[in-house]
């Protein structure tokens, strides 16, 4: 069955794009777009992260930096962006004691537990690649 999240992720790609169509003289106007671009971006973000799923969010993200980027968005927006986004991922991530011991599970790689490698690699490779989900 389909999470809410898979239609918002396509949703919100596809009115990004109408968005910055529509206004494609306005593009260099920051005020501009950050009202047609930003408004929408932060209003699915906010969405997602009121149910605590920072890894949908992260998708969300990056599906809107993707649409923005091809529509032809200044690249020097894209250095402020990178600016708000790492302190912003950092908050979260040390505001959630789960997401700190997966990201040290990765980092450190122990050996036993629940987030070993070994366990990972089971994990991924219990169904092989026709035999998980709707192909199963």
């Amino acid at each position: 069955m389909a999470q809410p999240s898979e239609f918002l992720k396509l949703a919100l790609v596809v009115f990004l794009a109408f968005m910055v169509s529509k206004s494609a003289a306005k593009r260099s106007d920051i005020k501009a777009m950050s009202v047609a671009v930003g408004l929408p971006v932060l209003v699915a973000l906010g969405a997602v992260m009121l149910g605590r799923d920072m890894g949908t969010a992260m998708v969300v993200a990056m599906g809107a930096l993707g649409a923005v980027w091809v529509a032809g968005l200044p690249k020097r927006w894209f250095g402020g962006l990178v600016m708000v986004a790492v302190p912003t991922l950092v908050l979260l991530v040390l505001s959630n004691p789960t997401r700190i011991r997966r990201i040290l599970a990765v980092l450190l790689v122990p050996r036993r537990g629940r987030m070993s490698p070994r366990r990972s690699r089971s994990t991924t490779r219990c169904g092989r690649w026709a035999r998980v989900g709707s192909l199963a």
